[in-house]
């Protein structure tokens, strides 16, 4: 018996931990659809199936361009190849003003666009 529940613990641990965000992509649902969605970053045996599957032309990153993040390379790489727009300059401007002392409100989505298509 407790092998057992062990065995079950140590299951749900290792999907939800390691596997689960390599097969589903991450917080990923529909704002608009066909046309906006949003999601966590995308590992990266996911991202480019996922750009070509719900047709996306804008990617929107909130997460930085961070060197060496092999998800965010992935990403990049992806929408080079697909010919998707891809922008994350705007993190530095929303970095100002989260850190500026007047800052009162917050909003911040991570968005996977339809650009036109």
């Amino acid at each position: 018996m407790l092998v057992t529940i062990l065995l079950l613990g140590a299951t749900v641990w290792v999907w939800e931990d390691v596997v689960k965000d390599r097969v589903i992509p991450k917080r990923f649902g529909v704002v608009k659809q066909g046309q906006i969605y949003r999601s966590g970053q995308l590992s990266s045996s996911l991202v480019k199936r996922t750009l070509i599957k719900y047709k996306i032309g804008v990617i929107v990153s909130l997460s930085g361009d961070s060197a060496g993040d092999v998800d965010r390379e992935a990403e990049k790489q992806a929408a080079a190849e697909l010919g998707v727009e891809r922008t994350s300059e705007r993190v530095d401007e929303m970095m100002k003003a989260i850190t500026a002392p007047d800052n009162t409100k917050i909003f911040s989505l991570n968005a996977l666009s339809k650009r036109g298509r």
